[in-house]
Parts: structure tokens; C-alpha cells; sequence
């Protein structure tokens, strides 16, 4: 990725919520991600190796490359991957999304983790990831769609802080409603057989162990907080927003109305 709208950081902190990330949402990305008759697959964007890890463990006989612009990223991907990496599974790579060190029609698979949503130009993205994908093989990308955030009841230093947060990833060059335009992105690439499905979490009232409320929302309270330094610094929103979004969240825990609904879509396509 070419991270002109990475919002986060690349602290080890940040770096570790991204491990947490992965176990977090493998419920949701994955009921419909199979890669059980590929051999060979790319994870654009790896990061920290967090969906590496897990696909590695749910496709076994896989073998994955990953690929990612910083350097920092890749160099923790390479302790958590460690044993996938000594046994010759997994493969890393410091190499840009938009120039992919791999010749044409290599990959069985190829996939994207919530990556476009922070470069400028995603479309070269996909172009790249369709020109290293052989013919038939699929494509997954997995993507969010921020303006699809609701949360009941209101909770205005949230909405205040969310709105601060996609205007500001959005001045970086980023898009945080990319999930929403994957359908279109992957038809203009070339990219044929295009499903597109939900992958949102939500919390109501089916959740109602506090112990699972309380991993839920502190999960996309950490989120949420992961560009607040950012964002006060920058003078986009008052330390007073940050200390009021804490208290919100932890009335939504103790509240059994409370709906928080995180919007995410992912698409399934073939080349």
C-alpha cells in the first residue's frame, strides 16, 4: 500500500490492536472466503501478518506471499510468521501495490484486507492484483464502509469524533466508504462473476453477556482511538471529545437497547 491515507500508526501499539484486529473480525471476513483449491495465493497489503497467519491456518495446504509498502510492517510480520516462514509457507515482500514484483497470471488466489481504503489511487490496485491473478482464479477484497456506522441511542461525541476521523483519513487521500464502490472498482479492473456481500458486526440485544458487550465495543472503541492523537494534534477534535467518547461507550455497554452496527462489504470475483 502506498499509505497516503493510513490514518493509524505504525507504533508497536498499533501494530498489536491490528494482531487483536485480525482474530476480532475472522468471524465476519471469512464464511465465504475458500481458498481450498488454490495452491498458491497473495495477501496485498499484509501488514503485520494478522490474515496471513489466520488463512495459513484455515487453508493448510496453501502456500501465501505477502506484500506491503512499509518496511516496519513487514519486519513484525516477519516475528509473527516465523515458523510459516521457516517452513517455506509464507513469503514476504517489500513492494508497493500499484508495482507488484510478480510476472502475470502467477496467483491462484489474490486478496485485499481493508488496504484500499487507505491509497489514492485503488483502482491501480486492483488492476495490479488482476494482472498477477491466473485465469479463473478468485479474487476476495474486504473493505469498510464508515458512513454505514449506527449506533443506538445517539451518541454525539462519537458521531462528533467518527465525522473527524473519515474527514480527516479523507484529507489524507484515503476512503473510508471504498467498501461500498468494491462492485464497480472490480468491473472497471476487468474482473468477472462479482458477488458482494455484508460482513458488518453488530451488537443488540442477542448480545447479552456483559463480558462479550464489553470485548465488542472496547474492540471498535480502540479503533476509534487509534488516530485520536492524530486528531487532537491536528486541532480536528478537543481532548474533552475524546474523554466524553469513553464515557458513551461505556454506557452503550450497560445498556441492552444499544445497537452498535459497524458496516463492512466484501466482494468475491473471478479473472
Amino acid at each position: 500500500m502506498d499509505n497516503s491515507g493510513y490514518i493509524h500508526t505504525f507504533s508497536k501499539k498499533e501494530q498489536d490492536r491490528l494482531l487483536t484486529q485480525g482474530q476480532f473480525l475472522e468471524p465476519y471476513f471469512y464464511p465465504r472466503i475458500d481458498f481450498n483449491v488454490c495452491h498458491r495465493i497473495l495477501e496485498i497489503g499484509c501488514g503485520v501478518g494478522a490474515q496471513i497467519s489466520i488463512i495459513a491456518r484455515k487453508f493448510p495446504n496453501l502456500t501465501i506471499d505477502g506484500v506491503d509498502l512499509m518496511e516496519s510492517q513487514i519486519d513484525r510480520a516477519r516475528t509473527v510468521l516465523e515458523n510459516l516462514i521457516a517452513s517455506k509457507r509464507v513469503s514476504l515482500t517489500i513492494a508497493s501495490a500499484y508495482d507488484l514484483p510478480f510476472p502475470d497470471n502467477y496467483y491462484d488466489g489474490v486478496c485485499i484486507f481493508c488496504v484500499l481504503e487507505h491509497i489514492g489511487d485503488p483502482l491501480a490496485a486492483l488492476n495490479e492484483a488482476r494482472r498477477v491473478l491466473k485465469f479463473g482464479g478468485v479474487f476476495y477484497c474486504t473493505e469498510v464502509f464508515n458512513s454505514g456506522l449506527y449506533i443506538y441511542p445517539d451518541c454525539p461525541a462519537i458521531s462528533e469524533y467518527w465525522a473527524a476521523f473519515n474527514q480527516c483519513q479523507t484529507g489524507m487521500g484515503g476512503d473510508p466508504d471504498i467498501g461500498i464502490k468494491l462492485v464497480n472498482l472490480a468491473a472497471k479492473a476487468g474482473f468477472e462473476q462479482i458477488d458482494f456481500h455484508d460482513v458488518s458486526s453488530i451488537l443488540d440485544r442477542r448480545m447479552a453477556a456483559k463480558p462479550r458487550r464489553v470485548e465488542f465495543l472496547n474492540f471498535w472503541k480502540s479503533l476509534f482511538l487509534s488516530a485520536s492523537d492524530k486528531l487532537v494534534s491536528e486541532g480536528k477534535i478537543t481532548p474533552e471529545v475524546v474523554l466524553k467518547l469513553h464515557e458513551e461507550f461505556d454506557d452503550l455497554i450497560e445498556n441492552m437497547d444499544t445497537i452498535f452496527l459497524y458496516s463492512g462489504k466484501q466482494i468475491e470475483c473471478y479473472k
